[in-house]
């Protein structure tokens, strides 16, 4: 049980405690957790921070049909946290084909929902951004240096 979990760790933690958005996949498991308002109640009462991986929202939009930045401005933007960036796979519509988590390097498209969200006037200011790509450490480090120049300028690293 949520309750008896973050009551033990605040016996022994003080800091603050974020938990991440998932993947919406239409196995039945996953309805409820991925719903904006549900992560807005659940991150309310437990007192939780929001760990925002925008792959994560962004195969939830396509697996429910729905354009990520409208499903991005749902979220409490509000309690994010953390924020994580990589490349989902998102399939053309009308394949067949489920989207997926890929952790890829981010490409234009991510840039864009990064400048979406952290100006949305809900986002607090001062939120760490991390780059979930490991495939090529020479890649990754390129990321994270266009980041540190995105988060100073944003649009500036050619989003």
């Amino acid at each position: 049980h949520t309750a008896d979990a973050v009551g033990f760790i605040r016996r022994f933690y003080r800091g603050p405690l974020a938990a991440e958005n998932y993947n919406y996949y239409p196995t039945g498991l996953y309805n409820q957790v991925t719903e904006p308002a549900f992560i807005a109640d659940y991150l309310r009462e437990f007192d939780l921070g929001l760990a925002l991986d925008l792959a994560h929202g962004a195969v939830t939009a396509a697996n429910l049909g729905e354009r990520p930045e409208s499903y991005f401005a749902a979220l409490p933007l509000a309690r994010t946290a953390e924020l994580h960036l990589s490349r989902p796979f998102l399939p053309a519509p009308g394949s067949g084909l489920m989207a997926a988590d890929a952790h890829g390097a981010p490409g234009a498209r991510e840039w864009n929902w990064l400048a979406f969200v952290i100006g949305n006037k809900e986002f607090p200011a001062a939120v760490p951004v991390f780059v979930e790509y490991y495939r090529d450490l020479d890649k990754l480090e390129e990321m994270q240096k266009r980041l540190a120049v995105f988060l100073t300028a944003p649009g500036a690293a050619g989003a």
